[in-house]
């Protein structure tokens, strides 16, 4: 969906060698660690949760 609403965006898919665990404390920490794994994302924040909803501006490089 995001790929779709971006112009010029391309999908990949990787594989993590790694337990679950350490991968989504570094994934699910969209304000401080969102950097790590998509490097081309300079900042994300989290101005709204309703839930599982978010809303959050991401700025990229």
């Amino acid at each position: 969906m995001l790929a779709a609403g971006v112009r010029g965006a391309r999908v990949t898919e990787g594989v993590v060698d790694a337990p679950f665990a350490r991968v989504w404390a570094v994934m699910g920490d969209l304000e401080g660690e969102f950097g790590r794994f998509q490097h081309d994302m300079s900042t994300v924040r989290i101005v709204r949760a309703d839930g599982e909803r978010l809303v959050a501006p991401a700025r990229s490089r």
